[in-house]
């Protein structure tokens, strides 16, 4: 008689190469409507940050292999993304304009998306190394995300700019439509 261990090894190899999963943390919400609320910032605040809010997110990416033809793979890919746990407002100072700012943060986790799947769609992924491609496209597309959100704060001065943010929210909403 087999072990349960000696019969479930051979399945878990053979799911590990076919999928590649992450789990999201306890703490991430999904936002319905990818809409959000104050009360979803349940993060503890940084109070000597200098900031009145910090908005945090994962995308996470789940695939199989859709089609192996000679050495090239194609593969259907899943996103999903999610507000941190770890995000949170100093007490008081909730108010629309800075919840609109803290939406821009998270519409860049929806363009990340769409750009990450732009990416994969794209790209020629060989058999012999299409899940390090597939992380390195993810880490590509996220190092230019990060670097945007940067810019963003940069740019709208944490909201402050009125003409900047104006900008960008026109801006992010184009990059959400591509």
């Amino acid at each position: 008689m087999q072990k349960p261990f000696q019969i479930l090894l051979p399945i878990l190899v053979i799911s590990c190469f076919a999928n590649k999963i992450y789990a999201q943390s306890p703490g991430d919400k999904l936002i319905p409507g990818d809409k959000l609320k104050w009360e979803y910032y349940t993060g503890k605040p940084d109070s000597v940050s200098g900031y009145w809010s910090s908005t945090y997110w994962n995308v996470f990416y789940h695939y199989k292999i859709a089609s192996i033809r000679a050495d090239t793979v194609k593969i259907n890919v899943q996103l999903s993304h999610f507000l941190r746990g770890d995000s949170w407002v100093l007490q008081n100072k909730e108010s629309d304009e800075l919840l609109h700012h803290e939406q821009g943060h998270f519409n860049l986790a929806i363009v990340f998306e769409t750009k990450f799947k732009q990416a994969i769609d794209t790209t020629t992924l060989l058999f012999f190394n299409y899940d390090k491609k597939i992380d390195s496209l993810y880490n590509a597309v996220l190092s230019n995300i990060r670097d945007m959100n940067v810019q963003y704060d940069k740019e709208t001065n944490h909201m402050w700019n009125k003409e900047e943010q104006k900008r960008w929210d026109d801006k992010i909403a184009a990059m959400m439509k591509e």
